[in-house]
């Protein structure tokens, strides 16, 4: 799969580690991975996770990687959140049952924070593509089929080519996702990874952080893919010392996802990664324009 080319996005406030050190291969020390205990939130701010992956593409080609993400930003926020509640998740759902998922997603009221996880193929027009034969729908068609309710306290993780492209649509933000982490611009394709295939980067020996702590939290059995958003998620993971509550907090961490995703791309790999990168309400975290 050849890379799509970059287009310029506007991160306010974010200096890519990359300019520093372009072309050098880095080996992180410090904190092990599985002693990493990050200040929780206080048990009384109560966290919703919902997740809609779709994975099991008929192709030969599907996203098991994904849903192994989703089980490490599960267990992360579990351990950022005592008051994590994890709701049903949808997996390879229809055209309607995504509709049905975003009407269904918690109100404002249910709880001080809401996560939604989101995975799919997804076209540079900003359309999911379903594994069941419901070929390409626009985000646009999804959001005004659904009634999903406005929700300010919502953090949306979208995990998809081209995933900035969603922002072409206003009710996206307005109405879906007034917090919001992207794995990729407009133009860019995302990528997944095996953590312990030595090829292209020997992810084990270069990231003895986040080896040590996947060993200690993945499920049993796991096979090490995971999508490249997954692994940049656990990057900033590992660098938050306290549980973000606030928007201001979810904007240290979307730029620091920006920085990790930027150093990878200088230092290890540019063909297996994208500009993961965020935004919330006030903009001072992320992209203003696909």
């Amino acid at each position: 799969m050849m890379k799509a080319s970059r287009s310029r996005v506007l991160v306010h406030g974010v200096i890519l580690l990359a300019a520093a050190a372009a072309g050098c291969a880095r080996t992180e020390l410090g904190a092990p991975g599985p002693d990493f205990h990050p200040v929780q939130a206080p048990a009384s701010f109560r966290v919703n996770l919902d997740g809609l992956v779709s994975a099991d593409y008929r192709d030969g080609k599907s996203l098991t990687a994904w849903n192994a993400t989703a089980v490490l930003i599960e267990r992360a926020l579990a351990a950022w959140y005592p008051s994590l509640t994890v709701r049903p998740h949808l997996a390879d759902p229809s055209p309607e049952e995504v509709s049905r998922g975003l009407t269904n997603l918690p109100g404002p009221d249910a709880a001080d924070l809401s996560i939604v996880y989101l995975a799919s193929r997804q076209s540079s027009a900003g359309e999911w593509e379903f594994t069941r034969g419901g070929g390409l729908v626009s985000w646009g068609r999804l959001l005004g089929s659904s009634q999903a309710p406005v929700n300010p306290r919502r953090l949306v993780i979208l995990d998809a080519c081209y995933a900035a492209a969603t922002l072409r649509f206003p009710e996206w933000r307005s109405r879906l996702a007034p917090l919001c982490l992207l794995a990729g611009t407009a133009d860019e394709l995302t990528y997944d990874l095996d953590f312990y295939s030595r090829r292209p980067v020997d992810f084990v020996r270069r990231f003895p952080r986040a080896a040590a702590w996947l060993k200690a939290n993945m499920p049993p059995g796991w096979n090490g893919k995971m999508s490249f958003l997954g692994f940049i998620w656990l990057q900033a993971y590992l660098r938050t010392e306290r549980a973000p509550t606030t928007a201001a907090a979810w904007a240290a961490f979307f730029r620091t996802c920006d920085e990790e995703s930027g150093a990878f791309r200088a230092r290890h790999s540019a063909g297996i990664s994208s500009t993961v990168h965020g935004y919330v309400p006030d903009g001072r975290a992320g992209v203003e324009s696909p």
